[in-house]
């Protein structure tokens, strides 16, 4: 890969990182969904630990329950 993709891939990477984040600030307050990634995330207030989220996802894996996600 040249140097010249290299950095355009870099700025499209930052650019989607950016929008993403953004969004999840955004609609936060509208889903319980993606209020809860944004504090596994530690964007803004209330942060869950690291620890949380593991449990949580090995809770929702033990469960053998199919989710939507949309």
């Amino acid at each position: 890969m040249s140097m010249k993709e290299k950095f355009k891939m870099n700025a499209i990477i930052k650019k989607n990182t950016e929008d993403s984040i953004a969004g999840i600030i955004k609609y936060s307050n509208d889903d319980k969904r993606i209020d809860m990634a944004r504090k596994f995330l530690g964007i803004g207030e209330n942060k869950l630990r690291i620890e949380i989220m593991e449990n949580y996802i090995t809770l929702l894996k033990s469960k053998k329950i199919k989710y939507n996600i949309i």
